[in-house]
């Protein structure tokens, strides 16, 4: 969590964010990625690949834009 604050802070240094808020948008990024490495697993079972290469990724995006929006 110390590394989301350091993001934080390199945005703005005066900026006061409380533990609960890096909390938050500590386990906000880990259901993020956890949903998004799903579908790309999803994705590679569907070619029959033992591994996610960018190719499993790249689709995700255009089909998610409600997950994605802030990127």
């Amino acid at each position: 969590m110390e590394r989301i604050r350091r993001i934080v802070r390199s945005e703005d240094s005066d900026l006061r964010i409380s533990y609960d808020a890096i909390f938050l948008v500590n386990k906000a990024t880990e259901k993020f990625l956890e949903k998004f490495c799903e579908e790309a697993y999803t994705s590679s079972v569907k070619d029959r690949k033992k591994s996610i290469a960018y190719k499993h990724l790249h689709p995700l995006c255009p089909n998610r834009r409600d997950m994605i929006s802030f990127l």
